[in-house]
């Protein structure tokens, strides 16, 4: 409806069924991700100012049909949370993402960008190849040489974006995947421009022997060809090699649970599960954890470093991210501060005592207590020692005493990302230099 000529939107019905459904969808869609309401309430409210053009009591009741028909959608979508989820979902998670990121903006202290940085960073980014001939279609939207129908219907996805795109600016706090959903409509954009830069181009062309089908088809042949070899190589880095080590190094922590004697002693139907724990200290949000650790017959223990929002919103508060990155073999020794005494053979409460042993000295002085005596960091001690313990190469090296202590040893590595390429004479020595994740099991 929306992408027609004016005149036939006010023609059509009362109400279309593509209308229903899209309402539908897009009221559902609101539930799932309320963030979507950018994209759906300009949808909406431009579809009541063509129907109701000209008589604001008729604009009034499309209003009421089109909120009737979004709160179907929600209605439906709350009862599919019903039934998979067993419980009613009220208020949405959603509700509690709007308040923690827009109400009290508590999203901030996770990263900021400026106002701007969605249209001059972030969108080009998403768009890759296509950013060329997405601002080419919309620039033919203001040249008199293009159809009517292809200006408006291309103006109305590039307002759609752009109102998408502005609402998200103004939030301090920005990410990629933010606007994600304005992916679709540019490339539609994209669509459209092509369409019409190789009609234009053919009919130029029509006084060549070429028919203009042909020449269609052999621009359309092209640029599909060159998009395909400028997106493919991304593709395959990004698939294959690009911050791949999380997703490996778990998988090979679920191939070595399977193939574990404790495991397969244990049977599956048993209700007794085996216990296991894997510890990543790794930065935040950068490991699935618990998505890729789900093996019948096991109940998994994780442990992630800190940065959630209660300490990342006080500037004085540093989170255990930062305190790791910062003195890794400290904080490991106050981590396992309750582990390393039994291994030495003293009592935590006898390493409390800050005479004891004092003539010992351990990684540097303060003797071989000095583990539970770490007073610069404020962690929660561990009472066990880990089954898998994940680090990142640039830590590996300084956490390495300690987990050899207790007993581990490194079992795996897998490289998570290039940093850097140093391109170097034949005479000369030089390296890629990687990021990897490592993993330490149990001896």
């Amino acid at each position: 409806v929306m992408f027609g000529r004016d005149k036939d939107v006010v023609a059509t019905a009362f109400i279309t069924w593509r209308e229903i459904v899209a309402l539908l969808l897009g009221g559902a869609a609101v539930w799932i991700r309320c963030n979507l309401t950018a994209v759906w309430i300009p949808l909406g409210l431009y579809l009541v100012y063509l129907r109701g053009r000209g008589s604001l009591v008729r604009a009034m009741l499309y209003f009421f049909v089109y909120i009737v028909c979004a709160l179907l959608g929600m209605a439906v979508s709350f009862l599919i949370d019903r039934i998979v989820y067993g419980i009613y979902v009220l208020p949405p998670p959603q509700v509690g993402s709007f308040v923690f990121n827009v109400v009290e903006d508590r999203a901030s202290a996770y990263g900021t960008h400026s106002h701007h940085w969605y249209f001059t960073a972030a969108l080009p980014a998403i768009l890759g190849v296509w950013v060329v001939p997405c601002a080419g279609a919309v620039k033919r939207c203001f040249s008199s040489s293009s159809s009517a129908s292809y200006r408006q219907n291309t103006g109305k996805l590039t307002g759609l974006v752009v109102v998408y795109v502005s609402v998200y600016s103004l939030s301090a706090h920005k990410e990629f995947r933010y606007i994600s959903p304005v992916l679709p409509p540019c490339l539609a954009i994209c669509g459209a421009g092509l369409a019409n830069f190789f009609q234009q181009n053919a009919n130029e062309m029509a006084n060549t022997r070429i028919s203009i089908s042909k020449l269609k088809n052999r621009s359309v042949i092209a640029v599909l060809s060159v998009s395909l070899f400028l997106n493919i190589v991304p593709l395959l880095y990004l698939c294959i090699v690009h911050q791949r080590a999380p997703i490996a190094v778990t998988e090979y922590i679920v191939d070595a649970m399977v193939s574990s004697p404790l495991l397969q002693n244990t049977a599956i139907t048993s209700e007794r599960s085996t216990k296991f724990s894997v510890h990543y200290l790794l930065p935040c949000h950068s490991t699935p954890a618990y998505a890729h650790l789900r093996i019948p017959g096991t109940l998994p223990t994780i442990l992630t470093l800190d940065c959630s929002p209660a300490c990342r919103t006080i500037p004085e508060e540093m989170c255990e991210e930062e305190q790791f990155y910062k003195d890794p073999q400290g904080f490991a020794e106050a981590l396992y501060v309750n582990v390393l005494p039994k291994i030495r053979g003293k009592s935590a409460s006898d390493c409390m005592n800050p005479e004891y042993d004092q003539d010992n000295d351990y990684h540097g002085g303060g003797g071989d207590c000095a583990t539970v005596r770490f007073q610069s960091h404020e962690v929660s001690p561990v009472d066990h020692i880990p089954d898998f313990v994940v680090v990142s190469s640039e830590v590996a090296q300084n956490v390495a005493p300690v987990l050899v202590e207790m007993g581990l040893y490194e079992a795996h590595s897998h490289i998570h990302a290039i940093k850097n390429i140093e391109w170097v004479n034949s005479n000369e020595e030089g390296d890629d230099v990687t990021g990897s994740g490592y993993l330490w099991l149990p001896l």
